[in-house]
């Protein structure tokens, strides 16, 4: 196909296949700037004399035509990864979220108080932050007064007509979050600047766009859509434990799991003289680690293979789920009340209405506590 290039800029869509890597370089040895995509799309400016030679480069470049000169100042590859992307829910004095960036082999962080928004006509306060190292990525726990979380985590894509980190620099970055709550493409606008400068988090305006929408106060309802999140957010409980003619501090927590982990229960208790923990996501595997004065401080793993404690209920070998659980713990109810706590044919007691008891008042307690935003006993 003969084509004649109008003006200063083409865009346009290469079929059969395209080597990315040697229009890339073809279009920096030409001075022409713009961007493609391995799908074959192309968006090139310039002079009309390079855009020419770029697509005649190209051969056959399919459906060509005039654009619009968007003053690129570079010819970059989109629809590619452009390394991790991270937000961390910080419950601390100040409760914000983390937006974290790999850009040159660090974590480009901004504070954002009131979290990301998918609403374009929501513009958030973004305070940029120290970098932070990739291996902080996966960071969850205590972190000064509070506690942390992965709150989504995915790829992302660098856009914009400027180069990464000067986009950055310059105080204008935009980018595409491929993640499991954030999707589609943001904009970064530094307002002020400073030993902390101060920045505006966007929405774009495209498919992933939900105006109204409220995402840091949503979850998935399991249909494929949201609802509103009602579960506690690292909650704490701060209780004195008594055994033996002694009291010692005991803190719960509980917190949000991070994205991708539906339906995951997370147990661990750390003692003075040994740590226990399990997971539903490892049901079958039960870790633990003793403290030795002077020795080393590991966990170990202990595998609990899949013979059912009562398999005249469910069957010899144990699934994980709902179903079988259940019907265990029944039977392990049933097990105890025929022949008491010390007669049974597995190791672990039942709860007795008295820790049941217990267990409300502490939950009730929790329930004042989120209502009035203080701390509450919890009363005999």
């Amino acid at each position: 196909m003969a084509f004649r290039a109008r003006g200063r800029a083409l865009r346009g869509t290469v079929g059969g296949g395209i080597d990315v890597a040697a229009v890339v370089e073809t279009a920096r040895r030409l001075g022409v700037m713009g961007w493609v995509r391995p799908t074959g799309e192309i968006h090139a400016e310039g002079s009309a004399e390079a855009v020419q030679a770029l697509m005649g480069f190209l051969g056959d470049p399919g459906r060509v035509e005039s654009a619009r000169v968007e003053g690129h100042e570079q010819f970059a590859v989109r629809g590619v990864s452009a390394g991790v992307f991270v937000v961390q829910e910080h419950r601390a004095t100040a409760h914000h979220f983390d937006l974290r960036l790999e850009v040159g082999g660090v974590m480009r962080s901004w504070a954002v108080p009131k979290g990301p928004s998918l609403d374009p006509a929501v513009k958030r306060l973004a305070v940029q932050v120290a970098d932070h190292g990739i291996d902080h990525n996966d960071f969850e726990g205590v972190l000064g007064d509070g506690g942390v979380i992965v709150w989504d985590r995915g790829t992302y894509e660098q856009g914009g007509r400027v180069a990464w980190p000067e986009a950055i620099d310059r105080g204008h970055a935009v980018f595409v979050l491929h993640g499991e709550k954030l999707r589609g493409g943001f904009a970064l606008q530094r307002t002020r600047p400073g030993a902390k400068p101060q920045w505006l988090l966007i929405k774009r305006r495209d498919d992933e766009a939900r105006p109204g929408s409220d995402v840091v106060a949503e979850r998935p309802d399991g249909g494929g859509g949201t609802t509103a999140c009602d579960t506690w957010d690292n909650a704490v409980l701060l209780c004195e434990v008594e055994d033996d003619g002694y009291t010692f501090p005991m803190r719960v927590e509980t917190k949000r799991i991070a994205p991708g982990e539906t339906n995951t229960w997370i147990t661990e208790v750390d003692g003075t003289e040994g740590s226990i923990a399990y997971t539903t996501k490892a049901p079958k595997t039960l870790r633990w680690m003793d403290y030795e004065a002077g020795g080393p401080q590991a966990w170990s793993s202990l595998d609990l293979g899949s013979e059912s404690a009562y398999p005249t209920i469910t069957g010899a070998i144990f699934e994980f789920g709902f179903s079988d659980a259940i019907l265990q713990m029944w039977a392990a109810f049933l097990d105890e009340l025929a022949h008491g706590r010390e007669g049974t044919h597995q190791p672990f007691h039942c709860a007795t209405p008295e820790e049941a008891a217990a267990t409300h008042r502490i939950f009730t307690a929790a329930l004042e506590a989120q209502a009035t935003a203080s701390v509450v006993p919890v009363r005999p």
